[in-house]
């Protein structure tokens, strides 16, 4: 019985995580972006990132985490995003058949335009350097 109720209550956890209609401190969407600036599926196909503690917008282990989660664990690398002079976010390459690569980046650090939490593309002065969905809540 006591194996049951484990397995019951490792669902249910699970389940949480996989609603995107929760407000789980836990859990949060995630997206890549492309070249053209749009955001797309992550390649892991994931559509969220969920953690063991409440999800912090300033935690770089939280955004490695929902890097990793989008591109694949040892798939992102510290980046200075958006032509900031300190490391900001964990950035994912994306490559697309049809277009050149993208870089997304999961700020942890406000960034020009983009605040911490949120999720960007584009390298240094690049125009595409804009908020393009979050992270975090």
């Amino acid at each position: 019985m006591t194996k049951r109720l484990a397995v019951i209550g490792v669902v249910l956890a699970l389940i949480g995580c996989w609603n995107p209609f929760s407000s789980d401190p836990l859990c949060h969407s995630i997206n890549a972006v492309n070249s053209g600036g749009f955001a797309v599926g992550c390649p892991t196909g994931a559509t969220q990132f969920c953690a063991t503690t409440p999800i912090a917008a300033t935690s770089s282990r939280d955004a490695h985490g929902a890097c990793d989660a989008c591109f694949g664990g040892g798939a992102c690398a510290l980046s200075f995003a958006c032509g900031a002079g300190d490391v900001t976010s964990w950035e994912g390459v994306l490559d697309d058949f049809y277009r050149p690569p993208s870089y997304t980046e999961f700020q942890f650090m406000s960034s020009g335009l983009v605040p911490a939490g949120n999720i960007s593309s584009g390298k240094l002065a690049d125009p595409a350097c804009r908020s393009r969905g979050r992270w975090a809540p």
